[in-house]
């Protein structure tokens, strides 16, 4: 169909399927377009799709750096910082320049054994941040490529990194 089209066209792909039953917020358009008497489904799913697309660009912004260095997104100081990390090994990558950043007392703190231990691939774990300049620091255990799954694994991994900034209630975080 013509909104099918639009919609790959637009968006690069159709609506998943999966994302038909997410209730996220929508647009008042001033008219029930969501009336299947009024409007086809592959109408609703492309003006559901551009709302989507409308709060991710005002909610996200994408920027190129060293997370170690990131202070601020457009003048809003970060309150926190999400970023892989394996926990046995925090010295490889984005976890690397994250340890630096907070200091001796992230270092000290994942290696009590209070702490400690094995995290399932698709977590997230929130700690203290020490000197990282933050309120909080986001531990995400992500998925190899060559995991079964990997795509729905770092899928959850994502959506529970989300969780954890709502549950500590952080407004401002560099991914």
């Amino acid at each position: 169909s013509l909104w099918s089209e639009l919609s790959v066209l637009h968006f690069k792909a159709q609506r998943d399927l999966e994302l038909r039953f997410l209730a996220l917020p929508t647009r008042d358009r001033g008219w029930d377009w969501t009336d299947r008497r009024r409007t086809c489904v592959e109408l609703q799913e492309f003006l559901q799709s551009k709302d989507e697309r409308t709060q991710f660009d005002e909610a996200v912004k994408v920027l190129q750096g060293d997370i170690g260095y990131i202070n601020d997104i457009e003048g809003r100081p970060l309150d926190g910082i999400a970023f892989p990390t394996h926990l046995t090994n925090h010295y490889v990558g984005a976890a690397q320049a994250v340890f630096r950043r907070a200091g001796r007392g992230l270092h000290d703190h994942v290696n009590d054994p209070s702490f400690r231990g094995r995290r399932p691939t698709g977590s997230a774990v929130a700690t203290p941040a020490f000197d990282a300049g933050v309120k909080k620091l986001i531990h995400c255990v992500g998925p190899r490529i060559t995991m079964p799954n990997c795509f729905e694994l770092l899928a959850t991994t994502y959506e529970n990194a989300m969780s954890a900034v709502l549950h500590e209630e952080l407004t401002c975080v560099t991914i």
